[in-house]
């Protein structure tokens, strides 16, 4: 029976927490810590409910249901997002001098494109993440931008890109001090605001 498999159930969740491990190890720490959370929150309900309160069937299948669901869905990411890094790998330095092309003759959308392009086919691509911050910070998308440069500080799990990424962030903080004192400026002793506009934010 389903429910008697126990080392079954064991060796599932086993697999799942390998999954979960490597996601934390290569710098998704959230997405394998959550996973992790979530396959013992399955596990030691199916334990309690099985072992020590000897509930129903359909509450152990429940708790059963949420530990494979879990592992498949750790394990199917894990393993589809290796799957694009090897597949774009070829063409990989051919696509960081396109996007990297887009970003010097100032097609900044062009190039948020390309390097979202990039960290599609791989999630742990560094420098792609950097250039990403670095074309939606011209393009004027300062909160995503400061999100693709937290990215990158995640993925670069060997701190090869530690000075890069702080000066980005810093750039990237001057850039909102003057955008918040242009807001200031514009304001007036009314207090009334006028938003500056995506090319004040993104001038540097």
């Amino acid at each position: 029976m389903f429910l008697d498999a126990v080392w079954a159930h064991l060796g599932m969740f086993v697999v799942g927490q390998v999954f979960a491990w490597r996601y934390a190890r290569s710098g998704r720490f959230w997405l394998g810590a959550g996973a992790t959370a979530l396959l013992w929150l399955a596990l030691d309900a199916w334990l309690v409910s099985r072992y020590v309160l000897a509930l129903a069937v359909d509450v152990q299948v429940g708790a059963l249901a949420l530990l494979y669901a879990v592992v498949a869905v750790t394990a199917a990411s894990f393993l589809w997002a290796a799957v694009r890094r090897l597949r774009g790998r070829r063409t990989r330095a051919s696509r960081h001098r396109d996007a990297l092309a887009c970003l010097l003759r100032g097609d900044a959308a062009a190039a948020v494109a390309a390097y979202r392009g990039l960290v599609w086919s791989d999630g742990w691509d560094a420098p792609a993440w950097v250039g990403l911050g670095d074309a939606e910070r011209r393009d004027g998308q300062l909160r995503r931008a400061a999100r693709s440069y937290r990215r990158a500080r995640g993925v670069d799990v060997g701190a090869r890109l530690r000075d890069l990424i702080a000066h980005r962030e810093q750039l990237l903080a001057s850039i909102r001090d003057r955008s918040g004192s242009v807001v200031g400026r514009v304001a007036g002793p009314s207090g009334a605001s006028s938003r500056p506009g995506r090319k004040a934010a993104s001038a540097s």
